[in-house]
């Protein structure tokens, strides 16, 4: 299965879990609300996004405090890379829903552009 396969997959899984919470709870929000892209592999997540898995189904995310300040091709990277949903808070501060994504950035002693290159 490609990178984008199982990007759609993990999108539509968590649109699925996401609108069943949100009709159980009475929430008004929309799949197009949680997603900063409407692309339908994308998974950067919106602040509305972030805060309904983070907050409300209290999903864990690993904070990164980023070395260098995001750049629009590591914005790029991470769309076609990225196999987890993501939430970029600011320049620099980056938040992850994968664990292995997160340990693999860890390991990369939080250098984002180094853990991008060898994906």
């Amino acid at each position: 299965m490609s990178i984008r396969e199982q990007q759609q997959q993990v999108r539509r899984q968590i649109d699925s879990i996401l609108t069943t919470f949100s009709k159980e709870h009475g929430y008004k929000e929309t799949t197009k609300d949680w997603w900063f892209n409407f692309l339908p592999w994308s998974l950067r997540l919106s602040n509305c996004g972030f805060v309904f898995l983070s907050k409300h189904l209290d999903v864990k995310n690993y904070k990164f405090d980023l070395i260098k300040n995001l750049k629009n091709y590591s914005l790029v990277q991470l769309e076609s890379k990225l196999i987890c949903p993501y939430y970029v808070e600011s320049a620099k501060k980056l938040h992850l829903f994968g664990e292995k994504e997160s340990v693999m950035l860890m390991l990369h002693s939080e250098n984002l552009e180094n853990y991008l290159n060898t994906l």
